[in-house]
């Protein structure tokens, strides 16, 4: 007679609740096959033991139900390990044990089994200490989930409840403004009676930039603070009231600035060169001496409020992207966000005067802002790849995190002094692809467009499909259209994470991009009119940012989370190669084997590496790119966003044999940071991708128990 299974499990990341059949990952719910789920939940009921096949069989498919027994249990294997990040050949949670079955051999932190038909309730409780399997030489975290163990499970009520469901949290919203145009990162003031935001007034400004404000709760007037248009502005509080410090990212002077708080001459206190939002967030020391920002190398400073002294703030860790410095309501602790790779950061934790930083979680997706309460937790809001902010809170004690009952368009958060009201930023963007026609000098047009997300498009070689990503169907997956930008299709459907940077193998027929589905970041490959994507199997971690070498017989691809290596891999798995060490993206390949790549994500200088060198040479007078995948190498020469041009993008033309650069289209709005550029081959046209529209509401959560 079976016993009672398991209802929930938690290991490292991930938490299963097999009753709503639901796997998240760091909360963020993946999408996994019901046979899959429940392959897992055979595992962790009988973790460190052997689970055979033929039982896995009777399980899934009951007598009488016919099947392809052997390929429908490898297939929901494979869905399994995609879901965790696991491989075959390097298990982390479920080893394959050949021709016999599988194990779970993950650290498995908490159980909830059913109760039993007495009636008596499970609890769920921590579990044994680690045991060392024999011959193994790992630590597994094993607890018997059946037998005398589900006996003892299932009758105790004993243990912490680590993962028990909290007392529901109500939350009063109301808006706070209602402005026509986007209005971003709000801040309390010390006194809690007002806070300060930017807002970017719709119709006031041609390119949609932001001023600095500030509002009493419950008066409509506004104190206008800046009249210097910004592309971003991010405000915080001195802690006496006094005064508002702000980033101001502007195409003249972006930097470090300080206004009094009821109005007056601003002062310059540092001089930073700014890209992109998440960079901007800034914050006052507790004693009001000095501010913590994101400056060169996305690394912390600090600069003196007085001396205007510019020092770095030690962490101890290397980010790709730092971003949200945040004092503790104590003052003795620093938190902020660091990235990784697009599509993962985690929050540390540092003391106040700078050391050795720790890491709380990790987090998939792309931060929006963090917040910390009074009661020892931190709001944090996370893009989950659909260019939408959910809010969710970190308790720090038990390091567990918790979505909080907001709408999923929230970001920026603010928490008042006393912790009784949460301010966010409710509101939405259109990103959409456009194309323009440098031949004829017409306006750019709409090409791919939505209400929701639609960018990095590229054209495939012989100009009859497009690839692009998109977050239309709810998550942010590759789509495919025809050469018109009609009839899109879905081309993945993993509904979980960030999949997209499609890019084309030179037959048309096939596309290679990364996904971050829950493990550490991945590549693969996929056959436009068949639709299933192959993960490639390489025996090196992290790969992303995917091309085709010019014969389609292999990958170049981003290795490293400081993204520091190039490798080349075939597009069926096995061992990479070094091609060269060093920043190398969007590499392109030319017809003598020499490769184009990009040095730096953002300004950078096109290289050429010859083949079988390892030293690569700058493209001579050719001028800087705008981002590093804004660019397209053609055999005549390089279209690119050039980097000079800062009111408004500018297309240009790099050509080989006159090592001239020629202006080919200017266009409105700037284009989105990291966006692809592509050239058709049939007309010539470009297309790009741009911010169409962004509203935005400061809103109030008041909360109650």
């Amino acid at each position: 007679m079976a016993g009672p299974k398991v209802k929930f499990a938690k290991f490292g990341a991930f938490e299963a609740d097999f009753a709503t059949g639901e796997l998240r990952k760091y909360g963020v719910r993946l999408r996994v096959p019901e046979q899959s789920l429940e392959i897992l939940r055979a595992l962790v009921e009988r973790p460190g033991q052997l689970v055979t096949r033929e039982s896995i069989r009777t399980r899934l498919w009951p007598d009488g139900t016919f099947v392809d027994f052997e390929h429908g249990l490898n297939a929901a294997v494979r869905r399994l390990r995609e879901a965790l990040g696991d491989t075959a050949r390097e298990s982390r949670f479920v080893e394959t044990l050949p021709r016999r079955g599988y194990r779970f051999i993950g650290e498995l932190e908490a159980c909830h089994v059913e109760a039993e038909p007495s009636g008596t309730q499970a609890e769920i409780v921590p579990l044994p200490p680690p045991v060392v399997r024999p011959g193994r030489g790992r630590w597994v975290k094993v607890a018997g989930v059946s037998g005398a163990v589900v006996a003892v499970l299932a009758a105790a009520v004993i243990g912490a409840r680590l993962l028990a469901p909290r007392p529901a949290m109500s939350l009063r919203i109301v808006p706070f403004t209602s402005l026509p145009g986007p209005e971003v990162a709000p801040v309390f003031s010390p006194d809690g009676s007002q806070l300060a935001f930017a807002w970017a007034e719709k119709g006031a400004d041609p390119e949609g930039r932001f001023d600095l404000y500030s509002k009493v709760a419950g008066s409509e007037k506004l104190l206008r603070l800046t009249r210097r248009p910004a592309h971003w502005i991010s405000p915080a509080w001195s802690p006496d009231g006094r005064s508002i410090a702000f980033s101001r990212w502007a195409d003249d002077e972006s930097g470090i600035y300080v206004v009094p708080a009821l109005g007056g001459e601003e002062r310059k206190l540092a001089s930073v060169n700014y890209e992109y939002p998440p960079m901007m967030g800034i914050a006052w020391s507790p004693d009001g001496r000095s501010i913590v920002f994101v400056g060169a190398g996305a690394s912390l400073y600090t600069v003196s409020a007085e001396t205007l002294q510019r020092e770095p703030f030690s962490t101890g860790t290397h980010c790709l992207l730092a971003g949200y410095p945040e004092f503790s309501p104590d003052g003795r602790r620093l938190a902020f966000t660091c990235s990784s790779d697009y599509g993962s950061y985690g929050i540390y934790l540092v003391p106040k005067e700078g050391g050795s930083a720790e890491r709380v979680v990790q987090i998939t997706g792309n931060p929006q802002g963090l917040a910390w309460s009074r009661d020892n937790r931190i709001v944090f809001s996370n893009d989950p790849g659909i260019n939408e902010g959910r809010l969710w809170t970190l308790d720090l004690a038990t390091r567990k995190v918790d979505p909080l009952p907001v709408s999923d368009d929230a970001r920026f958060p603010a928490f008042s002094p006393n912790g009784a009201q949460l301010a966010f930023a409710r509101g939405y963007d259109n990103v959409n692809i456009w194309k323009v026609d440098p031949r004829d000098g017409a306006a750019p047009q709409r090409f791919v467009f939505s209400t929701r997300i639609q960018e990095n498009a590229r054209i495939s070689p012989d100009g009859r499909r497009v690839a692009f990503d998109a977050t239309r169907s709810g998550a942010h997956e590759v789509w495919l259209a025809d050469s018109d930008g009609s009839n899109p299709v879905q081309a993945t459907h993993f509904n979980a994470g960030i999949s997209g940077s499609p890019a084309w193998c030179a037959d048309s027929r096939r596309i290679a991009f990364d996904s971050r589905i829950g493990g550490p970041v991945s590549v693969y490959v996929e056959d436009v009119s068949e639709r299933i994507p192959r993960r490639v199997e390489a025996n090196i971690p992290e790969v992303q940012l995917p091309t085709w070498s010019r014969d389609c017989r292999s990958l170049y691809v981003v290795a490293n989370a400081a993204k520091t290596a190039l490798y080349r891999v075939s597009p069926n798995g096995g061992k990479a190669e070094l091609a060269y060490s060093g920043v190398a993206i969007n590499a392109s390949e030319t017809a003598d084997g020499a490769l184009f790549f990009a040095d730096a994500f953002e300004d950078a200088q096109i290289r050429r590496l010859e083949h079988g060198q390892s030293e690569a040479q700058i493209v001579p007078e050719m001028p800087r790119v705008r981002f590093g995948t804004a660019w397209q190498l053609t055999d005549g020469g390089i279209y690119f966003v050039d980097a000079r041009s800062r009111n408004a993008a500018v297309i240009s033309y790099y050509d080989f044999a006159t090592r001239s650069t020629r202006r080919l289209a200017g266009l409105r709005y700037q284009v989105v940071p990291w966006t692809a550029l592509s050239v058709s081959p049939l007309d010539g046209s470009l297309i790009y991708s741009q911010v169409d529209d962004e509203e935005s509401d400061i809103m109030l959560a008041e909360f109650a128990r």
